[in-house]
C-alpha cells in the first residue's frame, strides 16, 4: 500500500541515514552555496546520495565486503535539515563498520534492462563481478559480498546485464574503460581481479556502468573543490583491465582531487545534486555543466569555505515531459 515515488537517500560518515522527497531541493544556479542538507553533528560529512523509487530494493554495501538488504520505504523518511537515522538502529552491522556503497534495483518487471550482475569496485582498484541471485536471500545480519585485501575496502557495486563495459576513475584524474566481459563471474566469497593499476597514493573515486544502449553517454566528473565538467564516453578508449589508464581531468592545487565520476545519459533530462562535507546541497540543471576534453579541469559548480569540499554527488532524472 506504500504508494510510489522517486526519493533520495543519503548517508553520512558517521552513519546517518534518511529518505528524503525529491522536491527537498529546488533548482539553483551553477556556482552558487547551496542549501543546508542537514544537521551534521561535528566532524560528521555526507558520504552518499543516490536516488530511487520507493519500491526499490535497496543493497547496502560495507567496508567490510558484507551486504545488506532493506526496501526503500524501509528507510525513515527525514527532512532536508534531519540528521537522519543511525545505520545501527536500521541494519544489523557490526561494530566499527561502515556502509560505503548505496545500490538501488527497481523491483518493477517493466524495466527496460534487466541487470543480471551485481558489479563491485574497491578503492585500490580491485573489481569482482557476482550473479544478483546470490543475494535474494539475505539474512538480517548480512552477507559476505567480496573477500577484501587489508587496509582495501567496497566502495562501489552497480548493476550489470553482461554485456556492459565498466569505467573506473580515480582522485588523480586516471580513468580506464574495459569490458564487463574481462572479468568472469565469481561467488561472493571470492577476492575479484585487478581492474587498474594504481599509482602511489591514487585510488579509485568512482565506478560507471556504460551500457550498449548509451552510446551518446558523457562522464560527469566532480572535484573536492567544486569544479566539474561532462565528457564524452567516445573520449576514452576502449583498454584491457588491469593497465595504469588514461586522463580523465586535469587535478591541480586549485580543483583539488576527484572525488565524483557518473555516467551521463542523453535519454532523460536530469539535474545534478552536489552534498558538501558540512552538510550544504545544491541542485543545479546538467545542461548548465559544459563538455570538455579529457584534459580540462572544469568549471565551477559549488562554492563553499575554505575548511568545506564536495564530499558526494548523484543525479535525479526527470521526466521528458518536465
Amino acid at each position: 500500500m506504500v504508494p510510489e515515488a522517486e526519493v533520495i537517500v543519503s548517508l553520512t560518515a558517521g552513519g546517518y541515514i534518511k529518505r528524503m522527497p525529491i522536491d527537498s531541493y529546488h533548482l539553483q544556479n551553477r556556482g552558487g552555496k547551496g542549501v543546508t542538507g542537514g544537521a551534521l553533528k561535528e566532524e560528521d560529512q555526507v558520504d552518499v546520495i543516490v536516488t530511487c523509487n520507493t519500491h526499490d530494493n535497496v543493497y547496502f554495501f560495507t567496508d567490510r565486503g558484507k551486504m545488506y538488504l532493506k526496501r526503500a520505504w524501509d528507510i525513515p523518511e527525514g527532512s532536508r535539515t534531519a540528521r537522519g537515522t543511525n545505520a545501527v538502529n536500521l541494519l544489523s552491522i557490526l561494530q566499527g563498520e561502515k556502509i560505503l556503497s548505496i545500490l538501488s534495483i527497481s523491483t518493477a518487471q517493466t524495466t527496460p534492462t534487466i541487470p543480471k550482475f551485481i558489479f563491485m569496485s574497491t578503492e585500490h582498484g580491485t573489481v569482482k563481478k557476482t550473479a544478483l541471485e546470490e543475494f535474494t536471500n539475505v539474512r538480517s545480519s548480512g552477507i559476505t559480498a567480496i573477500k577484501l585485501d587489508e587496509g582495501d575496502s567496497l566502495s562501489w557495486a552497480k548493476a550489470t546485464t553482461g554485456s556492459d563495459e565498466i569505467l573506473l576513475v580515480t582522485a588523480r584524474g586516471k580513468s580506464i574503460r574495459f569490458k564487463e566481459a574481462d572479468v568472469r563471474p565469481m561467488g561472493r566469497s571470492a577476492a575479484g581481479v585487478r581492474g587498474i593499476r594504481l599509482a602511489t597514493n591514487d585510488r579509485v573515486i568512482g565506478t560507471a556502468v556504460i551500457s550498449s544502449d548509451s552510446p551518446s553517454s558523457k562522464i560527469l566528473v566532480v572535484s573536492e573543490r567544486g569544479f566539474g565538467k561532462q565528457t564524452e564516453v567516445g573520449e576514452y578508449t576502449l583498454q584491457n583491465r588491469g593497465g595504469g589508464g588514461i586522463f580523465t581531468a586535469k587535478i591541480t592545487s586549485k580543483t583539488g582531487p576527484l572525488v565524483g565520476a557518473l555516467l551521463i545519459t542523453a535519454k532523460n533530462k536530469a539535474d545534478l545534486i552536489l552534498n558538501s562535507k558540512l552538510g550544504q546541497v545544491i541542485r543545479l540543471p546538467l545542461k548548465d555543466v559544459p563538455v570538455s576534453s579529457r584534459a580540462t579541469q572544469g568549471v565551477t559548480l559549488m562554492r563553499f569555505d575554505e575548511k568545506d569540499g564536495v564530499a558526494a554527488v548523484t543525479t535525479l532524472e526527470l521526466d521528458k515531459s518536465e
